[in-house]
This record gives structure tokens, sequence and C-alpha cells, in this order.
């Protein structure tokens, strides 16, 4: 959590708040329970505020123009408020919850030390835990059935304003009906070492793509930043990657070419250590970036196992994974944007051909946090010509079961999509599986040896 130094709000801001919470019912009814009346030096204006509370708590109206007058014996003032421009409501709003919710943080941090001082601990992880979540409520929304259903036909008939954010992968797109929506968190799961990284990268290297032009955000707390953009440059490189360090020349020369052909979109890494930063750190570098001009279209957190918990610091591994989870939803609703996130499967998982959620290492809370759960399933026999499965192992709003089979290739951080299988088809084929992918071992083994005996003939 970020604090800010005590800070005074000016006069006229001052003045601003006060007529917000006097002119719009709903900023007083939001404000209400949470207001502090420190927050105005001008004891004219904390007057007035305590009246329009006191006013709004025994009958649940707005106060009067008479009662307000009374209040503080000013007319003209009140005029004046009554008539100010208040269509920025909302930011004054996000301002006052974030100024109380620091006081309150700087209090309950300064009544924390003190009774460490004094020996006593119990409660001092709640005390401060309350003060952060002041106001967390306010940052939600409200809609209507019947009032809001016009906006929600526009969206049914125009796809665009539904703001989905595909993978990149056709068939998994299709399935998905389109890709991650705003606020939404989706998740790859896998056991150790299989490609989980990989699959964040390809999504991200699809979104920055021509075809949809989109800007990535990319959290690590694994790789390194330029390990990243490492593994994007040997996507856009194409098969030139192999000749990275043999051939760098012939490398960079088509990476320029191909990425200024190919790349529409940008995409920002932002690396730390493992476990030394959190959701706070994510929303302070979002911000940043926002500040200065660039705007995300999509999140991705590598991976949420290994960020630094911010909450339940006092429980077991399993408690604080959730909680990051919590965090990461948190911060795809206030930055009205997808995120992408990763997590281990457990270590029986390894010796298994369908990974699902209950292999979910550590925490299943972070299932029921999701909004999708993808598995990356793939036998020995499938790793041997490249191909794995992606596993919709559990969505909310879609139907879940089917297996992706996809091409994969981790040294350009490629996955293709080759066909959707649906549950009922996986079953029936389970027998013929084994033969089936043998028999493309044979043929991928009479592909090499073709291109061989080419190479020989042209030497």
């Amino acid at each position: 959590m970020i604090i800010k130094p005590e800070r005074k709000f000016g006069g006229e801001m001052q003045k601003h708040i006060a007529a917000c919470i006097i002119r719009l019912p709903k900023v007083l009814a939001r404000l209400v329970g949470i207001i502090d009346p420190e927050l105005f030096t001008l004891d004219y204006l904390a007057e007035i505020v305590e009246r329009a509370i006191e006013v709004h708590k025994q009958g649940g109206g707005m106060p009067s123009r008479a009662v307000l007058i009374d209040a503080c014996g000013d007319t003209d003032l009140i005029d004046e408020l009554l008539e100010e421009d208040v269509r920025d409501h909302e930011y004054i709003v996000r301002e006052v919850v974030d100024w109380l919710r620091d006081k309150a943080l700087i209090g309950a941090i300064k009544d924390g030390a003190l009774q460490l001082r004094q020996g006593e601990s119990t409660g001092v992880l709640e005390m401060v835990r309350a003060a952060d979540n002041l106001g967390r409520a306010l940052k939600g929304s409200r809609s209507y059935f019947l009032r809001d259903m016009d906006s929600r036909i526009r969206r049914y008939l125009n796809p665009d304003l539904r703001r989905l954010i595909p993978t990149g992968i056709v068939h998994l797109d299709q399935c998905m009906l389109g890709g991650l929506g705003p606020g939404e968190v989706g998740v790859i799961m896998a056991p150790t070492k299989k490609g989980k990284s990989h699959v964040l990268v390809s999504f991200g290297s699809n979104m920055i793509g021509a075809l949809h032009g989109l800007n990535v955000v990319y959290f690590s707390w694994e790789l390194h930043d330029t390990k990243v953009l490492e593994r994007f440059d040997n996507r856009f490189a194409g098969t030139v990657s192999k000749h990275k360090y043999d051939d760098p020349r012939r490398f960079t020369t088509a990476l320029k070419a191909r990425a200024k052909l190919l790349v529409r979109g940008e995409a920002v890494v932002q690396w730390w250590p493992t476990r030394s930063a959190g959701a706070t750190d994510m929303r302070a570098v979002l911000s940043e970036i926002i500040a200065c001009g660039f705007k995300p279209d999509v999140v991705f957190a590598d991976y949420v196992d290994i960020m630094k918990p911010e909450r339940r610091l006092d429980e077991q591994r399993r408690g604080q994974e959730a909680a990051n989870m919590e965090d990461l939803r948190e911060l795809a609703g206030e930055f009205d944007l997808p995120v992408w996130t990763a997590t281990q499967a457990n270590r029986k998982s390894l010796s298994k051909d369908v990974v699902t959620i209950e292999d979910v290492a550590e925490s299943f809370e972070k299932v029921q946090i999701a909004d999708a759960i993808l598995a990356l399933c793939q036998t020995k026999d499938e790793k041997s010509v490249n191909e794995a499965r992606i596993y919709m192992t559990a969505l909310r709003d879609v139907q879940d079961g089917k297996f992706i089979r996809c091409s994969v290739d981790h040294s350009r951080s490629l996955w293709r999509s080759l066909e959707i299988i649906q549950p009922s088809k996986s079953r029936r084929k389970k027998k013929g599986d084994k033969a089936e992918i043998q028999k493309r071992v044979m043929n991928k083994a009479k592909r090499i040896s073709r291109s061989r005996k080419d190479g020989d003939d042209a030497a």
C-alpha cells in the first residue's frame, strides 16, 4: 500500500467538495458514513457539511437552502455553492476517499506502533486492514435492469463495445466468445516448466501484432524484463531466430524488418525480484505510464504465486496466494482492464494427461476468484511432435470442458491452434490418440530425413 504524506485541500477545493456534497444526493449518500469534518480547515464549510449529514441521517434527504443558510449564516456563500459546476463529482469522491483512507492508515499505523512498543500485538494487523479497506466499496459500480437495458442491447448488437481482448489463438478465442473482458482475470495453469510464461508471451505477441494492434503491460517476477523482451524478439524474428547467436546480423536485420511490418501495438515490461512487489506497485506503474500517455489494453502478471502478498501476511502461503488473486481482480476492475496471469499445478499433475482445477497448487480459492482457468496438457508423445492441448477447465459464462489442440514452438514462444476437441470426441478418440500421435511422429521423422537429404544434395 502507498500512503501519501498528510495533506490538506486548499480553500477552493474544500468549497468544491462541500458543493458536491450538498448538491448531489449520490455523493452525500456515498460519503455520509465515512466523511471526516477534519477534511475542512474552514470552519464554516465543516458546519455546512455536518448539517447536511445530520439532515440525511434523520430523513435520508437533502438539506434545503434555508437549513444550509442557518448552518453558516452566509446566504451568498450557500447560493454560490448551490450554483457550482459539479460535473467532476466522481473525481472528487475518489480524492476524498483516498484522503480519508490515508488519514485512517496513518492513524492505524501510529496506534499499532504504540501497541507494539507496549508489547501488545493482538489486533494490530486487523486495525491496519480496516483502515486500508476504508471506502473500497465506493469503487464498485451499479446498474439497473430496465434503465440500462438499451446500453446492454447496444453491446449485444456491436461486439466492439464489449471490449473483449482476444488471445490471438483462433480456436481459443472462438470458444471464449471473443476473449477476456475488462475487469476479468484469466489464469494459465500448468505444472512447473510446462510453458506457462511462453503462453503469456504468445498471447502478448498476438495482441501487439498487426491484426489487433493492442498495448500490453507485462509484469514479471520471474524472468528479467530483457529476457521477456527477447522472447518477443524471437517471436517476431520468425524462423531466423535460431540464428540469433551464430549469425546475429541476419537475426537483427530480420527482426527490424518484420517488427516494422508485423507490430502495431506496444509492450511495456516491468520486472521485480520474486515476492518483492505486489498489486500496489502494479498500480503505481500503471498510473505512471498512463499519466505519460500510454494507454494499456491488457495486463499480464507473470505470475500470481510469486507476487508480494499485501494482505493476510500472518497466514500461510496458500492464503497469501489467494489474497494476491483478489488483488489482481481488484486491479482489473479499478483500471477496467483484463488481466492474464499464471499459477502452478501440483506435483501430481506432472504425470497426468489432463490437468484440471483439482490440480491447482496451494490454494483452491484462486480458482474461485478467476473468471477463466486454462490448463496446459501435454503427454510425452505430444511433446515429441511439438503439440499440446489447452484444456478449458473452468470458465464463468461459456461452456468449459473443451480442448484446443495446438502446435507448440517454445523457441519462439509460439502457440497455434489446430482444432477444437469436444469433450465427447476426446473420450471417443482416447484409445486412438496414441496411434495417431505415433503416425505424426513418423511423418515428422520423414520430413526431417527428406530435408537433410535435400541439404546434402545441395551441398
